[in-house]
């Protein structure tokens, strides 16, 4: 959309023949959802590779896993076969690819599930519980610290939904 913006405003710019952008230059051209048509969809966070700047991830609320070679022009789904549908986070990986953390907040409507922070030093093979709070408390975040990459800081969220409530925020 950025880049469409971009080519018409440059093509309405040249037809004025004018050295200034001006008021007449943007005249007609109208903003339109381009979409979702049938739900609200959102992005919930986007990560582009250290090493190759064409490669691009793009993690969607109510959508999985994303990728994109060249830089955005066209993506493919690539967490479709796992049974998560709702992604919050991705990040590429610049050090270790055999040690990863992830936060995980666990189900909304059940008590238990895979809650707390966890870390594997077998590239994904097996995980461990580095940090379990209760049956209805979550990890949502997780940060290393910038001074020292043996401290990680991790934020806690308590959540679990009934019929009848929302039980979230916690002690």
């Amino acid at each position: 959309l950025i880049t469409l913006v971009i080519l018409v405003t440059l093509s309405l710019y040249a037809q004025t023949g004018s050295d200034r952008m001006n008021m007449e230059v943007f005249r007609g051209l109208e903003f339109r959802s381009i979409g979702p048509s049938l739900t609200t969809g959102r992005i919930s966070d986007l990560e582009i590779d250290p090493n190759d700047s064409n490669v691009w991830y793009l993690t969607v609320g109510s959508g999985g896993l994303w990728k994109t070679v060249n830089r955005g022009s066209t993506w493919t789904p690539i967490f479709d076969e796992y049974p998560s549908y709702s992604l919050g986070c991705v990040v590429v990986d610049p050090r270790d690819s055999n040690v990863v953390y992830v936060a995980a907040q666990g189900p909304l409507w059940n008590a238990g599930g895979d809650r707390g922070l966890y870390k594997t030093t077998d590239g994904g093979r097996t995980w461990e519980a580095v940090l379990t709070i209760d049956e209805h408390t979550g990890v949502s975040d997780v940060w290393f610290d910038p001074r020292n990459p043996d401290v990680l800081y991790a934020a806690a969220y308590q959540r679990r939904r009934h019929v009848w409530t929302l039980i979230n925020g916690g002690p």
